[in-house]
């Protein structure tokens, strides 16, 4: 915990966007947002798919959040 602090805290001070890969739960997911990171991806967002699946997840996700 203590790295990933000092990793997050380190890009910021930088001006870095941050990302956090190979998130798979929601208590990884609530500890990410808590350290302030930018943005999250993994199995909790969604499965790896085919190129045409993800485009599609990708407009839906957009038109709901319109």
């Amino acid at each position: 915990m203590a790295i990933m602090k000092a990793m997050v805290t380190v890009g910021q001070s930088l001006g870095l966007t941050i990302l956090v890969e190979a998130v798979e739960t929601e208590q990884q997911a609530k500890l990410i947002r808590d350290l302030g990171c930018d943005f999250a991806q993994g199995f909790l967002c969604a499965k790896p798919m085919p190129a045409k699946a993800a485009e599609a997840f990708m407009k839906q996700l957009a038109s709901s959040s319109s």
